[in-house]
């Protein structure tokens, strides 16, 4: 398994690629855009939701009338050693590379946006030169943050993900609409530290309904 880790974390570009309506779902409904709801979580009703994100939960990081982008935090795809995630092309030298080799973690599918990128969502007391800082959590998507979990140096907590979760304009409140998704009030220990199989249904007991 080796994957490209992107150093450039641009999320304009993301943006603009789930704009393409030839990209959307068969069945999209557009809805009405009344609030933001970024800084909570969305929990999959899977009797309507896409198969692929079957009992799914998602951090919602950014959410306007442009669209929304966050990552799924349950999809486990298994443990790897963080050397796995480097490209064979990336200069590394070879202590930190003995370094990423021997820690294997979990590594985790954030949505079925740019699956050959790398990112982790983090707590933010850790910043790096590529660290984007949200409400409550942040993401950083370089290499040095690889090497610094390597050495007891990275973030407090923290998720590895393959892959966003993104929508255009309208997508998701349509999808709301549709009832594919409720929100959940934001629980970092549901994120970070609770067991995978149990984090949709910790979820489903803190949906609320929006004013």
């Amino acid at each position: 398994m080796i994957l490209r880790l992107i150093t450039l974390f641009i999320f304009v570009q993301i943006f603009a690629t789930v704009g393409n309506t030839t990209d959307l779902p068969k069945n999209y409904k557009e809805g009405i855009y009344t609030q933001s709801f970024k800084d909570n979580l969305l929990v999959a009703q899977n009797d309507n939701t896409d198969s692929k994100f079957y009992k799914s939960v998602i951090i919602l990081l950014e959410h306007d009338e442009k669209g929304a982008i966050g990552f799924a935090v349950n999809k486990l795809l298994g443990e790897y050693p963080l050397s796995s995630l480097v490209n064979n092309n990336d200069e590394i030298k070879d202590t930190d590379k003995k370094k990423l080799d021997k820690l294997t973690l979990p590594i985790f599918w954030g949505g079925p946006l740019d699956e050959n990128r790398i990112f982790v969502l983090h707590t933010n007391e850790y910043v790096n030169k590529s660290t984007k800082i949200f409400d409550s959590l942040s993401v950083t998507n370089d290499l040095k943050i690889l090497i610094d979990i390597s050495e007891n140096n990275g973030p407090k907590d923290s998720l590895i993900l393959i892959g966003i979760s993104a929508w255009s304009g309208n997508q998701l409140e349509g999808e709301f609409e549709r009832s594919q998704w409720s929100l959940a009030e934001l629980d970092l220990n549901l994120i970070f530290k609770d067991e995978n199989d149990k984090k949709w249904k910790t979820a489903l007991k803190k949906i609320f309904v929006p004013l």
